[in-house]
């Protein structure tokens, strides 16, 4: 019999953190619960569906009764995000779970916990480590180009190549391509390359809360596995060819822009303004004098905007969607860019620091 005692702010994290792996839609009703797994001196929530999985400890808890239970993790979600007080008492028997606080009690009906998948373990050493910080931040850097439709299933995830002490993340979508480096903590022998799924990584992602906490990673041949303190995620590999990305990224230009991030951002903010879905590029008009951008369509009306920038080069206007240009900016993480250029058909390599590069393909204004 399950008997515990928990935090309520510090379990309805633990949910928060593990209830969007939870199957949407499922023949299998189990794949819709949480498995809670109460130990000595712990409780583990658990989610899955059979792609992803999940496990995070809440430390935050008095154990009285050690054992498994499976709930629907929406209505046990919601009771804990409802409920008041401090604390929350949960109790399990006979695939029922209680939960009691000062004020209200509430009897969920549950499943069998032998019903529940297992979870991969993590054994033996890690292909690397690398800090958490480094890791949100590559994730965040490369996760927003990754392809939304499923035409092409390779692309619907993030290429991880790892090679001595640096790990780069890769995405694209077929129009738009972000590559970032990092410096890893232990970086091991073995060179990796894998596909990984967009949700293992907004998994891994919603883990990544110490900055400075180490991060282990391991590689099978169907799997990624990642593993904290407090935390694990395992999930399948995206299987298929990864795009030749090295022959996307541009490796010479004539004309190079050096702009602050913020101007640029707020100056192709401006500029869409009256852009339409017809209409969705912005003119970007470069020269010796500055960066004059500009839009028009033909129900909404025009617009022109100044901005201030270092350019080298010939004078060239060339057609950007601006929405693909701002996601990039807002995770720049650095104070100024550098945009080089080549010609209005060709793309435009946007660079910020060292380790972060995107290609984004020119659109055609008419």
């Amino acid at each position: 019999m399950v008997k515990l005692v928990c935090n309520r702010g510090a379990l309805d994290e633990a949910v928060g953190v593990v209830r969007p792996v939870v199957a949407a839609r499922t023949p299998k009703p189990v794949l819709q619960c949480l498995k809670l797994s109460a130990g000595k001196n712990s409780l583990t929530l658990m989610a899955t569906d059979l792609e992803v999985t999940i496990r995070f400890e809440v430390t935050q808890v008095e154990v009285d009764g050690a054992g498994d239970a499976v709930v629907p993790a929406d209505k046990f979600s919601e009771i804990v995000r409802v409920s008041r007080g401090e604390t929350l008492s949960v109790t399990a028997e006979d695939n029922a779970v209680v939960v009691q606080s000062e004020s209200a009690r509430f009897k969920v009906l549950g499943f069998d916990p032998g019903e529940f998948p297992g979870a991969p373990e993590f054994d033996g050493e890690p292909d690397f480590t690398i800090k958490a910080g480094t890791l949100g931040e590559l994730i965040t850097r490369t996760l927003f180009a990754t392809a939304k439709e499923h035409t092409r299933y390779a692309i619907n995830g993030v290429l991880w190549e790892k090679e001595g002490k640096k790990l780069q993340l890769i995405a694209t979508d077929g129009r738009r391509l972000a590559k970032a480096a990092g410096d890893l903590v232990k970086g091991g022998k073995e060179k990796v390359s894998a596909i990984v799924p967009v949700k293992a990584l907004t998994a891994i992602q919603r883990l990544l809360r110490d900055s400075d906490e180490v991060v282990a990673v391991k590689f099978t041949q169907t799997q990624i596995l990642f593993h904290t303190d407090r935390a694990s995620v395992a999930a399948g590999l995206v299987e298929g060819q990864f795009p030749k990305y090295q022959d996307v990224i541009p490796r010479e230009s004539n004309r190079k822009a050096q702009i602050a991030t913020e101007d640029l951002y707020v100056t192709l903010q401006q500029a869409s303004i009256l852009t339409n879905e017809e209409s969705k590029g912005v003119r970007l008009s470069f020269s010796g004098e500055g960066l004059t951008m500009s839009s028009s369509s033909p129900d909404a009306g025009e617009a022109s905007v100044k901005c201030k920038v270092d350019f080298e080069g010939e004078a060239l206007e060339i057609g950007f969607n601006p929405q693909y240009l701002m996601e990039a900016l807002k995770v720049v993480g650095q104070p100024t860019v550098e945009l080089d250029l080549q010609d209005a058909n060709k793309p435009g390599l946007l660079k910020a620091g060292a380790d972060f590069q995107y290609v984004v393909m020119p659109v055609n204004l008419g």
